[in-house]
């Protein structure tokens, strides 16, 4: 009938309609088990993030936080974007008397130094090299004011997320992120001295390639230029066994990670690119047993702490590669929203290199992965140390349940790169790892003082996450089937 036959074509509409919708929908959240997601414009009221999966009884507060922001702050030098904001963060949940409960963190960051007038006037035109173009052809519509939501300034959450990962890496297990400008463009580090890092403005680890960085940096401005370079993390303290041997490995998930930061134009870790120049006897990390620490080691670190998506208890090296600025006031050709050819200029508070300010995002994102990962060890963790203790006979190491004392071997002393520039390929050695009884319950043995209790809380959330994918996926392919 004519009713019928309406009533089919709406429903056809209706869902197109949610296809369209959903086609069009904006991922904003990273993680798994340990997850965040952030909110906010360069040009709004104000940025922020709600952090959810972090474990409760971690000591943190807006202090604590507030040291990380004011490390990617704008204005904080010559060398970066003079646009001031005091990027104070307010925490509204998620923390009682100085810990985290166990509940969604939600932190804002107002905005207080705002110029959207700067973009007036190139409002309908495409910055080359930036997401304009590509956001209109996502959405059909976008905030012109500073790159709206693709602008940087988003990235205040990732780092006060990032800044409670690190705290709670620190207090589980003892690791540590450090993160430091490796190259500006044609200048690069030679030495790794971490004491130095913050002792620069540009946030290198070796403070005569520092000086030559911020004579690069300072050349940009006259030249009405940019210029880009490397951003290197390395992670100390990594207990083994972190990660999957498929699609959760830990490369993919820091690559996922590292290649989200705007500008980010390639990552790499422990030899990276060059090791493709290699033959397989040079770059093999031969392994050994080390008395000292009664672990397994490897004489060389090519491998960037990684094995088969899997981290091997050394040192995680990794790389990000940043992009020169796009934003230019030199005149450059585009094309307008109605499709026409003009020119652009960009004027504005716009750096001339983000290397400076990239460092903590860097070691952010890096952190998160590794709590995220860490929290899904511990659903499995005992369980895989009682299987290897019951095939084996004796008790092993579970890499799940943290290291214990941490060595201060060579700390605050300028380590020399070897190994083709690979900090941490002869590093001072790793702690040991604290051997747990073959079955779980066991008086004997030493475990993370947070593992009894995540075991349960990180294992019935995980089991409940899969069977929501589960139910949601058959409804909708039934609702997409018909």
């Amino acid at each position: 009938t004519e009713t019928e036959t309406e009533t089919h074509t709406q429903r056809k509409r209706d869902r197109d309609r949610d296809r369209d919708r959903a086609a069009r929908m904006s991922m904003n959240s990273f993680g798994h088990l340990f997850a965040f997601t952030t909110y906010g414009e360069s040009h709004g009221p104000g940025v922020g993030v709600v952090v959810d999966g972090c474990p409760p009884g971690i000591p943190i507060s807006e202090d604590d936080i507030q040291v990380e922001l004011d490390r990617r702050r704008p204005g904080q030098s010559s060398l970066t974007t003079p646009r001031k904001e005091a990027d104070k963060v307010k925490i509204f949940s998620g923390i009682f008397q100085g810990r985290t409960t166990g509940a969604p963190i939600m932190m804002l960051i107002e905005n207080k130094n705002v110029r959207s007038q700067d973009y007036g006037n190139i409002k309908d035109k495409y910055r080359p090299m930036h997401a304009d173009y590509t956001m209109d052809a996502r959405f059909g519509f976008r905030d012109y004011r500073g790159g709206g939501r693709t602008s940087a300034r988003e990235t205040v959450g990732r780092v006060a997320a990032g800044a409670i990962a690190m705290k709670a890496l620190n207090e589980i297990c003892g690791m540590k992120v450090i993160g430091h400008v490796k190259q500006v463009g044609t200048v690069r580090s030679e030495i790794f001295d971490p004491d130095v890092i913050e002792k620069n403005p540009v946030r290198a680890a070796d403070l005569d390639a520092a000086k030559k960085m911020e004579d690069v940096i300072a050349a940009m401005k006259p030249a009405m230029d940019s210029v880009g370079g490397v951003v290197e993390v390395v992670v100390q303290n990594v207990p083994a066994g972190l990660g999957s041997p498929t699609y959760w490995k830990i490369k993919s998930e820091m690559a996922h990670a590292l290649m989200g930061i705007n500008a980010v134009q390639g990552v790499e870790y422990g030899s990276g690119f060059e090791g493709a120049a290699k033959r397989g006897s040079e770059h093999n990390d031969e392994f050994y047993f080390d008395s000292e620490t009664q672990r397994v080691r490897t004489k060389s670190n090519n491998h960037g702490g990684i094995l088969g998506g899997i981290t091997s208890g050394e040192n995680l090296i990794l790389r990000a590669a940043f992009k020169p600025v796009s934003s230019l006031p030199r005149e450059q050709d585009t094309v307008d929203r109605f499709n026409e050819n003009t020119t652009i200029q960009t004027f504005g508070r716009h750096e001339k290199c983000v290397l400076p300010r990239a460092v903590p995002i860097c070691e952010a994102m890096v952190a998160c992965v590794l709590l995220d990962q860490w929290l899904i060890s511990q659903a499995y963790g005992h369980h895989v140390a009682k299987v290897a203790a019951d095939l084996s006979g004796k008790p092993v190491h579970d890499a799940a349940a943290g290291v214990g004392t941490t060595s201060d071997k060579g700390k605050g002393e300028a380590e020399r790169i070897t190994n083709d520039g690979i900090p941490g390929s002869v590093a001072p050695p790793a702690p040991a790892r604290t051997a747990v009884p073959p079955a779980s319950g066991s008086a004997s043995g030493g475990v993370c003082p947070f593992h009894a209790i995540l075991h349960p809380v990180v294992a019935v959330p995980g089991l409940v996450m899969f069977a929501a994918v589960g139910v949601a996926g058959y409804y909708l392919g039934r609702h997409y089937a018909k």
